[in-house]
C-alpha cells in the first residue's frame, strides 16, 4: 500500500528523529526540502518514490538541481509552479539533474522543454502556455504517455506518424 505524506504548508522541516518508510509519496514545498540535508530526507524517508513539489519565483535551482541529484529513489516528480523563464530555468535544471525519472509532470511552462536526457521516462504531462513540443519527447524510448492537452501545443511534429505508434494510444492533445 502507497502512503502520502502533505507537508507543502511546512516553509522548512526540522529533522525528524524517526523515519517513514511507509511513505512514498510526498507533497512539499522546495524550501521544506532544501531545508534537508539529502542524507537525512533518504534516513526519514528510505522508500519515497514519488515527489510533489511547488516551485516559487527566487528559487535558487543549481542547489534545488543538486538536492533532488541527491535523490536517486525518486522516479516520480510533479513540480507546480508561476509562468515564466524562472520556472522553466528552475524545471529544466531538474530534469537535467534527475535522468532516471520515469513520470514527470509539469504544471506552470510558458516555455520550450528539452526532455531528451529522461531515457527511461514512460510518461510526461505537460500544463502551462507553451506552444513548443517537448524537445527530445519522440526520441525517448520507454514514453507511452504524453499528455499536452492543458497546454498550447496545437500541432504534432511530422516525424511523429512514423516509427512512433506505440505512443499514439497514450497521446493527448487539444
Amino acid at each position: 500500500a502507497s502512503v502520502s505524506l502533505d507537508v507543502r504548508a511546512a516553509d522548512s522541516l526540522p529533522e525528524l528523529a524517526g523515519n517513514f518508510p511507509h511513505v512514498s509519496d510526498l507533497n512539499m514545498s522546495v524550501s521544506g526540502l532544501l531545508s534537508q540535508t539529502p542524507e537525512a530526507f533518504v534516513r526519514q524517508f528510505p522508500n519515497a518514490r514519488s515527489l510533489t513539489l511547488g516551485i516559487r519565483d527566487g528559487v535558487d535551482r543549481v542547489q534545488l538541481a543538486e538536492r533532488l541529484k541527491a535523490l536517486p529513489s525518486i522516479r516520480e516528480l510533479e513540480m507546480a509552479g508561476p509562468l515564466g523563464p524562472q520556472f522553466t530555468e528552475a524545471v529544466q535544471s531538474v530534469i537535467d539533474a534527475m535522468p532516471h525519472l520515469q513520470r514527470l509532470d509539469v504544471i506552470g511552462m510558458a516555455d520550450e522543454l528539452d526532455v531528451s536526457r529522461l531515457t527511461q521516462l514512460h510518461s510526461l504531462s505537460v500544463y502551462g502556455t507553451t506552444e513548443a513540443w517537448p524537445k527530445g519527447a519522440l526520441q525517448l524510448p520507454q514514453l507511452r504517455s504524453l499528455d499536452l492537452t492543458h497546454s498550447s501545443v496545437k500541432t504534432l511534429p511530422p516525424e511523429w506518424l512514423s516509427g512512433h505508434e506505440s505512443l499514439w494510444p497514450g497521446m493527448k492533445l487539444n
